[in-house]
C-alpha cells in the first residue's frame, strides 16, 4: 500500500476447493472518494522510470496542479548560499516558498530557521512521495502552503539493489543570456552523480535492511560585477533503514540519513567590463546539512486499535569558513564601480547550526463507519547564531553626495557634496535561540452514507520563541484549526466525486526572528571625514572629524520592546470546491477552485509613524529625515500590520518603557497587506 493511497484488494477463492496459493491483486483507485486532499501520490521508482523529471523531490511536487517554482529561488546559485546544494523550492496554490512542511517517515525535517527547504533526501532512498497542496487533514500543520511527505525504502524478503550514474557536462548546456548586471555567458556548470543501493533480509520475515550511498561531484562558476565564485562539492550522502517485525502485530523502524556536505568555495577578482578573471581573493568552505535519526514503533493493539510512537533528531550545519576570515571587510563606494579592498573573501563569518528533537504519538481507532485518528507531538528546536564582519570590523568609504546639489540626498546635508567619508563599523550578533513547538489533533473519516463521506478534524498548536537569555518573547497558545471536508460519490461506483473542504491553517515564527529581533547585538558605528591613504588591508591610515556615531553594547532587548502585545498568530483560511471524473480506463479529469486568504500575518515593522501621529515623538517628525536629525531604527516591532498596536516604547527618554496604544489608522499600514 503506497503512502497516502487507498488500495482495493480482491481475494478470489472457489468454494469447496483448497488452494495452496492465494493470488492478491489490486490497485490504487483512480478517484479516491474518501478524501478532499489536493495533490498527488507517486512511487518514485515508477515515476522516474517513465517521466523525465529531475531527481529531486521538489520536481515531483511540481507535477501536482497548482504548484509553481519561483525562478529566483530555483537555481543552484541560490541554494549554495544558506541551503543544501541542489535543493529546489515550490509554491503551492499561491503561497510563498516559506510556508511548506517537509516530512521523512513522519519526522518533520523542514527548516525552522528560515522556513525555506528541508533536509535533502536523495531519490535512491525514497520509496513514495505524497504531495498535499490543499485540503489536508488536521494531522498536518505548521504550514499554510503544501506538505511534501516522503517514505523511505525498506528491505524485503528479496534482495534488491541498483547502481546508477548521471553526467551533465558543460559542453551540452546552453548558457542563459547576459543581464544588465551579470555576464551569465561566462558562467559554467559540470555535474557527475553516482548512486548505489542494496537491501534485503537479515532474518526472513523478521529483520530487514536497506542502505544507499550517493556521490556527487559538481562545479559551478558564477559571475558578479567584481568577483567570480566557484562552488564545488565532492561529498557523499548516505543512509540506511532497519525494520524489525517483533511479532505480527509489533514493528520497530530505525532510519539514519546524512546530508552533511562541504561546499568548497573559491573567489577571484573579476573585471566584468573586459570579462577577465583576475587573482584569487581566497578560498573557503560552506558546511551544510547534517545527521538525521528516526526511531519509530508501530503496534496493532486490537483488531480496531493501532498505536505508533516516534522520536527523531534533525541537524543542520551552517558554518562558513574562508582563508580571509581574519581580513577586515572593506569596500570603496566613491566611484561608480564599487571596489573591494583588502583580502577578505566573504563579508561575514560565523558559526551557525540548527538542531530539532521531535517526539510524536498517533492513535487509530476503527469503529463502525468511523475511522478516528488522534495524536500529539512536541519539538524542541535550537538555533545557534554567531555572526560578525570578516576580521571583526568593516571599513567603508563614500562621497557625501553628488553634483545635483540636493541636500536631501546627502548622507550629511550640512556638509559639502564632495566630502569624502570613512565609516568604521564593528558588528557582532550571537546566542542560542530555543523554539518550543507543540501540537495535538483529532480527526474522523465518517462514512455517513454509502456514497457520502464526511471528514472532520480539529488541530491545536502552540509555540514559544525565546531570546538568547532563555526568556520568552513570543508565545502563542490555543491556536485552534478546524478542518471539514465532504465527498459525494456521484456515480456510486467510485468513478466520480464532488467534494468541498474548508479549513484554518497556522504558520510558526521562524527562529531567524529570534536572532534578528531578540538577540544581543554589539554595534559600534562611526562616520568620519577622510583625507588620507587606505592601508593594504582596507583600513584608513587616518581619519578626521567624527560626524556621527551609534553604539549598542550588545544588551539583549527587553521582550516588551520587541513585540506587539496584542498580536495574533499567523493564520490562513482555505476553501476548496472540486469535481473529479474517470474517463475510460486510464484517464481522470477534474476541476477545482481554491480560495485562500490570510486572517493575520506577522511581520517586523516600524511603529515610528504611529508614534509621531499619536504621541508626537519629536525625533520621529518626518520633516527631520532630510536634516539628519531623524532617529532611525528605534521603533521596530513584531506585530500584525493593519491592526492596532498595543505595546511599549520609551516616550520620554528616561530609559523606562512606557505603555503605548496606536490605532491602525495612525500606524499607516493598509489592511490589504493581510490578504492574498
Amino acid at each position: 500500500v503506497g503512502l497516502g493511497r487507498a488500495v482495493a484488494v480482491e481475494m478470489p477463492r472457489e468454494i469447496g476447493r483448497f488452494e495452496n496459493t492465494i493470488e492478491v491483486t489490486g490497485g490504487a483507485p483512480m478517484v479516491d472518494v474518501t478524501s478532499t486532499v489536493s495533490g498527488l501520490s507517486v512511487d518514485s521508482d515508477e515515476l522516474l522510470g517513465s517521466v523525465p523529471v529531475q531527481r529531486e523531490v521538489t520536481n515531483i511536487a511540481l507535477l501536482a496542479p497548482g504548484t509553481h517554482a519561483p525562478p529566483s529561488f530555483w537555481n543552484q546559485a541560490s541554494t549554495y548560499g544558506i541551503f543544501t546544494p541542489e535543493q529546489g523550492f515550490a509554491s503551492f496554490s499561491g503561497s510563498s516558498i516559506g510556508e511548506n512542511n517537509y516530512q521523512v517517515n513522519g519526522l518533520n525535517v523542514s527548516s525552522f530557521r528560515h522556513m525555506l527547504g528541508s533536509t535533502f533526501v536523495p531519490m535512491e532512498f525514497v520509496e513514495d512521495v505524497q504531495v498535499k497542496s490543499g485540503g489536508y487533514q488536521a494531522e498536518y500543520g505548521r504550514a499554510t502552503g503544501g506538505v511534501i511527505s516522503m517514505l523511505t525504502k525498506s528491505g524485503t524478503n528479496s534482495f534488491r539493489g541498483s547502481v546508477s550514474a548521471y553526467f551533465e557536462p558543460e559542453a551540452l548546456q546552453e548558457q542563459e543570456p547576459d543581464t544588465f548586471e551579470y555576464n551569465n555567458q561566462d558562467e559554467s556548470r559540470d555535474r557527475l552523480e553516482g548512486n548505489v543501493s542494496f537491501g534485503g533480509p537479515i532474518l526472513r520475515d523478521k529483520l530487514f535492511f536497506f542502505a544507499f550511498a550517493r556521490y556527487v561531484d559538481t562545479s559551478l562558476v558564477e559571475m558578479y560585477s567584481t568577483t567570480a565564485d566557484l562552488h564545488a562539492t565532492t561529498d557523499p550522502y548516505w543512509g540506511a533503514k532497519i525494520d524489525w517485525n517483533i511479532t505480527q502485530s509489533h514493528r520497530i523502524e530505525g532510519t539514519y540519513l546524512s546530508d552533511a556536505v562541504d561546499v568548497e568555495f573559491t573567489r577571484w577578482d573579476y573585471d566584468s567590463e573586459v570579462r577577465e578573471i583576475g587573482d584569487v581573493r581566497g578560498t573557503g568552505i560552506r558546511s551544510r546539512g547534517g545527521e538525521n535519526v528516526i526511531l519509530k514503533y508501530t503496534g496493532v493493539l486490537t483488531d480496531a486499535f493501532l498505536l505508533s510512537a516516534q522520536a527523531g533528531r534533525n541537524e543542520f550545519d551552517r558554518h562558513n569558513f574562508t582563508e580571509g576570515d581574519q581580513c577586515p571587510y572593506a569596500r570603496d563606494y566613491r566611484d561608480e564601480v564599487t571596489v573591494n579592498l583588502g583580502c577578505w573573501v566573504r563579508s561575514s563569518q560565523g558559526d551557525n547550526w540548527d538542531v530539532r528533537n521531535a517526539y510524536r504519538l498517533d492513535l487509530d481507532w476503527f469503529v463502525a463507519s468511523h475511522e478516528f485518528r488522534a495524536g500529539a507531538d512536541y519539538e524542541r528546536n535550537e538555533s545557534w547564531s554567531d555572526t560578525q564582519y570578516s576580521g571583526g570590523v568593516g571599513y567603508f568609504y563614500y562621497i557625501n553626495g553628488d553634483e545635483r546639489n540636493d541636500p536631501s540626498t546627502y548622507m550629511f546635508p550640512d556638509q559639502p557634496w564632495d566630502l569624502e567619508i570613512a565609516r568604521i563599523r564593528y558588528y557582532q550578533r550571537g546566542g542560542l535561540y530555543p523554539v518550543n513547538s507543540s501540537a495535538a489533533y483529532i480527526q474522523d473519516s465518517w462514512q455517513a452514507l454509502t456514497d457520502l463521506t464526511v471528514n472532520l478534524g480539529l488541530r491545536w498548536e502552540r509555540y514559544e520563541n525565546k531570546n538568547s537569555l532563555g526568556e520568552t518573547f513570543i508565545e502563542t497558545s490555543d491556536q485552534w484549526a478546524p478542518r471539514i471536508g465532504v465527498i459525494w460519490d456521484v456515480s456510486g461506483r467510485g468513478s466520480s466525486k464532488l467534494f468541498a473542504s474548508a479549513g484554518l491553517y497556522h504558520l510558526p515564527v521562524a527562529s531567524v526572528t529570534n536572532a534578528l529581533t531578540a538577540g544581543g547585538v554589539f554595534i559600534d558605528d562611526r562616520y568620519y571625514t577622510f583625507d588620507a591613504e587606505i592601508n593594504t588591508d582596507g583600513s584608513p591610515s587616518a581619519v578626521g572629524e567624527e560626524l556621527r556615531s551609534y553604539v549598542d553594547n550588545g544588551t539583549v532587548p527587553d521582550p516588551k520592546a520587541t513585540i506587539s502585545e496584542n498580536f495574533e498568530p499567523m493564520s490562513q483560511t482555505e476553501i476548496i470546491l472540486g469535481y473529479e471524473q474517470v474517463l475510460g480506463s486510464v484517464w481522470t479529469i477534474g476541476v477545482r477552485g481554491v480560495a485562500r486568504w490570510f486572517n493575520q500575518i506577522i511581520e517586523d515593522y516600524t511603529i515610528d509613524t504611529g508614534l509621531w501621529e499619536t504621541y508626537g515623538v519629536e525625533c520621529l517628525n518626518p520633516d527631520l529625515v532630510s536634516t539628519g536629525g531623524y532617529c532611525f531604527n528605534t521603533g521596530w516591532r513584531l506585530g500584525n500590520p493593519g491592526r492596532d498596536f498595543e505595546g511599549w516604547y520609551d516616550l520620554d527618554g528616561d530609559g523606562e518603557l512606557d505603555r503605548v496604544n496606536i490605532s491602525a489608522e495612525d500606524m499607516g499600514y493598509p489592511l490589504s497587506l493581510i490578504h492574498i
